[in-house]
This record gives C-alpha cells, structure tokens and sequence, in this order.
C-alpha cells in the first residue's frame, strides 16, 4: 500500500512527522515489541487479538506501521533507542513462526548503528501493566514530545508528569 493511499488521521499524521524530524526517540514497551520494530505478521497478530479493533482496518494499520519504519533509511537518520520489557520478548504473540521471525527482525535492526534495543528484565521493578508504551522525540529546532501509543489509541502527552516516574528512573539506569 502506498503511503499516500493511506487515510492516517491527524494524530497518526502528527507522529509520522514528528519521527521524520527528530533527531532522537526512546521509546519504552512493555507487554508488546515496540511499533517501529514490529513486523507485518507481528503487527497484524497483535491487532487481531484486540476486539476494539475493526477487521476492516487491520490491513491498513498493518500498512501504516510498516510505512513509519522508513524512518530509520532516512538520509539523516536519529538515534534510536527502544527499551523492551522482557515480557514482550516472552509473551508470544501469534504462532511460533511469527514470533521467531519478529525476534529475529527485532536482532536485525539492533545491529544498525543509530538504534540500541535494550532489555528492561523482569527484576528492574518496573511492572509493564502499569505503564503504557511511549516514545520521548527529541528535535534539534523544538521542544521535546512524548507519545503515547497502544494499539487502539495514540496520543501526545502534554504534561510529561504523566509519564510514569518508575519507568524513567528505571530507564534512567540504563
């Protein structure tokens, strides 16, 4: 699917820029594998099992997310650092196959030099069902953003206050 072809809402739009621009995004997940590492069969899987989801919109959603990672083949790329909670390497989302595939992707994109995949394990304290998945996007000309994104909902958080405070001490250690 082309990205033009594509119908992204305003906030969907509102982020795509913002990751084109930034010069820097950490990005925390704790159940999932965070989105703009996700694979197709990943990404699909994922949405299937969520009932809020329309059927109808799952093979543009799929398409969306994949779109967004041509982030990282931009001339000028960010740095790129995703915290991933062990539970989301451990939780299988779809068959086997899927799963292997999506770690394997997962090891691929860790080797670029501007992304760092780092493990957040079980034994940090920080309980991935209290936090919701987030991405912080640093710009060289603007003020930081930070952007909540589940697989139902996106938005931008407009007090950081209400980014949890154990996730980023936590982070913040590593």
């Amino acid at each position: 699917m082309d990205r033009k072809t594509m119908r992204l809402s305003a906030e969907m739009r509102q982020l795509v820029d913002y990751e084109n621009r930034a010069i820097s995004i950490t990005a925390y997940s704790g159940d999932l594998i965070p989105s703009l590492l996700q694979t197709a069969d990943y990404a699909r899987a994922s949405m299937l099992r969520d009932r809020e989801i329309p059927a109808e919109e799952i093979d543009e959603r799929v398409a969306i997310r994949i779109a967004r990672q041509d982030v990282f083949d931009r001339p000028d790329p960010g740095r790129y650092t995703f915290f991933v909670h062990e539970r989301a390497l451990l939780s299988p989302i779809g068959d086997n196959d899927i799963m292997a595939r999506q770690l394997r992707h997962l090891a691929r994109v860790g080797t670029r030099p501007q992304v760092s995949v780092r493990v957040v394990p079980a034994s940090s304290g920080t309980d991935p069902r209290h936090a919701e998945p987030f991405a912080l996007m640093e710009f060289a000309d603007a003020p930081p953003v930070v952007y909540v994104e589940t697989e139902t909902t996106l938005r931008r958080v407009e007090n950081l206050a209400e980014v949890p405070r154990d996730v980023l001490r936590n982070l913040g250690d590593r």
